[in-house]
């Protein structure tokens, strides 16, 4: 049993890196490959909600769509992966689990509010401004899900947004599903946050054995705020990475850095 499963496991390797090979430009994603396997991997089994592909060469929308549609075909990512267009960024999107986490939001995120009138990053309780994104954001997704009836067929979806009114950095934590998400209230302000001493979450998996402790989620929260969100980071690591999890993924690790002057992972 024990060979058989290393040799299926070894094919699955193999059969991620032709869809790569035969879909991307150039060489230089070699060097970036257990990083996309395991981020993929653990989008498609939903770890993460979503996946930023900011790892140069960053592909074009159609080598995107190509090579998620390639592996949606092999069965390596399932029907419900697809790429969410937000602004200037590509983002592959776990729609299932993306829409249960916006649907239940008090259990997945905690909002940060940087508006560059307070004096200090502060928590957010109950705001309409941010019930109105997530509105936003569910029902498009929910429009996504059953126009493409989840299909093996990569649909491109372009988020439909008033850049005015709707903070671009909040949809980007949702769908990327960071647990703590920051929001400002004045469009086109400059963040405080440059200036704000930051504490940086990573968390590492152990996806198989050829790629062990791999990166697959990095999110700041400001220090001065760390202590009072630590249990919500702890319960939402927990129900992410529930039972059903553990049979697919090995360790998962939480590391966490303090910088000043951090660039900010919003």
């Amino acid at each position: 049993m024990g060979g058989r499963g290393v040799t299926t496991a070894t094919k699955r390797l193999v059969a991620w890196h032709d869809v790569f090979e035969s879909n991307l430009a150039g060489v230089k994603w070699l060097k970036h490959e257990a990083f996309l396997i395991s981020n993929l991997e653990s989008l498609n089994v939903g770890l993460k909600a979503g996946f930023l592909w900011d790892h140069p060469p960053i592909p074009s929308k159609d080598q995107l769509q190509k090579t998620i549609t390639a592996l949606k075909t092999l069965s390596l990512l399932s029907a419900s992966i697809h790429i969410v267009e937000l602004g200037q960024d590509l983002l592959i999107v776990n729609i299932q689990c993306l829409l249960c986490r916006v649907s239940e939001p008090e259990h997945f995120y905690q909002f940060v509010d940087i508006s560059e009138h307070l004096d200090g990053p502060k928590l957010v309780g109950k705001s309409v401004l941010i019930s109105q994104t997530l509105v936003l954001l569910a029902s498009q997704l929910k429009s996504l899900g059953n126009s493409t009836k989840l299909c093996n067929d990569t649909t491109c979806f372009k988020l439909k947004f008033d850049a005015t009114q709707t903070c671009v950095p909040t949809l980007l934590g949702l769908c990327l599903g960071y647990p703590v998400v920051y929001w400002y209230f004045k469009h086109g302000q400059e963040s405080f946050l440059s200036n704000e001493k930051l504490t940086v979450f990573s968390i590492e998996a152990d996806i198989s054995k050829e790629y062990k402790s791999v990166s697959i989620f990095s999110f700041s929260v400001p220090t001065v705020l760390q202590s009072k969100v630590a249990n919500h980071i702890s319960n939402w690591l927990e129900s992410s990475y529930d039972a059903s999890l553990r049979c697919l993924l090995g360790n998962v690790v939480l590391k966490e850095k303090t910088f000043i002057n951090a660039s900010v992972i919003l």
